[in-house]
């Protein structure tokens, strides 16, 4: 098999891959208010005492363990016949699945929960100067969000655009190809205000097949980085 294609089961299979079935992103309860943070350090204990909290009120507690059962053994002789019915009571260890002690072993984060919402604004404020320049007002303001986790961005950015541009926010189209089923239901309840400018797709970026011939912007976030690669290796000749 090779790295590639490992890679791409392990994350991607839509029965047991990481991305199709267990992704958590790390969310605050709200966003860190970065104009009273004293510096790096304060930022780093505000963050680690979110992540903490995150990891124990909102994920589910894993252990693992042994349970142990009653098994009766018999000694067999050289001949290969059991001894004077000569039996005993033992008991072994049956392993049970294995589970995660710590939770946030599987919990990772994104700069768009850290730094909300000027993250999202930032990358806001990029399209529409781009849109501006040349799109508007011919077209509409197509944005595409490959793999958009929590749905975080896609709410900071449309909440920059009603708020500065409603115009420009009226003619806006937000639309999530998401693979994780689990992550499409977290985004499809976060809409809020927002619905009638949100299509939400449960589908790869990999299998999308749909030619998209308007002017658009395409942001994929966090996802290059995660898709399938082979290993290369070399030699050095002498």
């Amino acid at each position: 098999m090779l790295t590639s294609d490992f890679i791409e089961d392990s994350l991607y299979n839509p029965s047991y891959g990481y991305f199709s079935k267990e992704a958590i992103i790390f969310q605050p309860d709200a966003p860190f208010q970065y104009q009273q943070l004293a510096g790096k350090d304060d930022f780093m204990d505000k963050w680690l005492e979110a992540y903490d909290k995150y990891d124990k009120e909102r994920l589910p507690v894993l252990k693992h363990g042994t349970k142990y059962h009653n098994q009766k053994t018999s000694t067999i002789t050289g001949s290969g016949k059991k001894s004077n019915a000569k039996t005993q009571s033992t008991k072994e260890p049956e392993k049970k699945d294995f589970q995660l002690e710590k939770p946030s072993l599987q919990l990772w984060h994104t700069p768009t929960e850290l730094f909300q919402p000027f993250y999202g604004e930032a990358l806001a404020r990029y399209i529409l100067v781009n849109y501006k320049l040349n799109s508007y007002p011919y077209n509409d303001l197509v944005i595409y969000e490959a793999g958009a986790g929590n749905g975080t961005l896609m709410l900071n950015i449309l909440d920059f655009l009603e708020k500065n541009e409603p115009e420009v926010y009226e003619r806006t189209k937000y639309r999530v190809i998401e693979i994780s089923s689990k992550l499409f239901k977290k985004q499809s309840a976060r809409l809020g205000k927002h619905m009638d400018k949100v299509e939400i797709i449960n589908e790869s970026i990999l299998e999308w097949k749909t030619p998209v011939v308007e002017p658009c912007f395409f942001i994929a976030l966090e996802v290059f980085d995660n898709l399938s690669h082979d290993v290369v290796s070399f030699t050095l000749l002498n």
